[in-house]
């Protein structure tokens, strides 16, 4: 059972969570990408390591509370996922009293809501309320030349008017910032799949995979 407090937010998906599980929920925790590994020597290695090429540092207390956190995570017998970005942790799972366990075990604190899986069309189709495209077409991670983020920047400009790309993407061909790859959850919206063989000869690692958009009741 899941404390009154929380609250619930239905996602219409083609899919559960990873084929798999039912819930998700956000977790926020100062160094949670040391938890990619679920070992109290892989955590010190990784912020030790973090700490010796950088000026960034590590506080005492944060290090305390990634072990606490991986103490939590490791105590939990049912199946569950997790995925950790920067500062974030997304827990996976389809026991709401895991949820509810993390919350309280852990110093990890909670933000949002608790989103539940409304299975609402096929697998490999985009779901949407009001689809204005057709297809869309998601990128494949990787480190493009500057040519072809020059090439695919002047795409999208000459194309506003048959395509959409995700705010993403686009935040992306616009920074100055070359550290990064490209990540392979921005996409374009289409309507004609040549705008697939136009982006794949523009850049041959470009292309991930193409999916039809349908048309999802409210």
């Amino acid at each position: 059972m899941s404390t009154p407090a929380q609250t619930f937010k239905t996602v219409k998906r083609n899919s559960l969570y990873y084929g798999l599980y039912q819930y998700s929920a956000q977790f926020y925790i100062r160094e949670a990408s040391a938890l990619r590994i679920l070992d109290h020597h892989a955590i010190d290695k990784t912020l030790d390591f973090r700490t010796s090429w950088s000026r960034h540092v590590v506080q005492p207390q944060d290090r305390v509370a990634v072990h606490r956190a991986c103490d939590s995570l490791l105590n939990i017998t049912n199946s569950y996922k997790t995925m950790v970005s920067y500062n974030w942790i997304y827990f996976y799972t389809n026991d709401l009293c895991d949820i509810d366990y993390l919350i309280a075990a852990s110093n990890m604190r909670h933000i949002g809501e608790i989103t539940t899986v409304e299975i609402t069309h096929k697998k490999d189709t985009i779901g949407l309320k009001n689809p204005k495209y057709a297809y869309r077409t998601y990128v494949r991670s990787h480190r493009p030349t500057e040519h072809q983020i020059q090439s695919l920047r002047e795409f999208i400009k000459h194309s506003e008017n048959e395509i959409r790309a995700s705010q993403g993407l686009k935040d992306f061909l616009s920074t100055k910032n070359r550290r990064y790859w490209m990540s392979d959850y921005y996409f374009i919206d289409h309507n004609e799949m040549s705008m697939v063989t136009a982006l794949a000869l523009m850049n041959p690692k470009l292309v991930r995979k193409t999916m039809p958009i349908v048309k999802v009741n409210n």
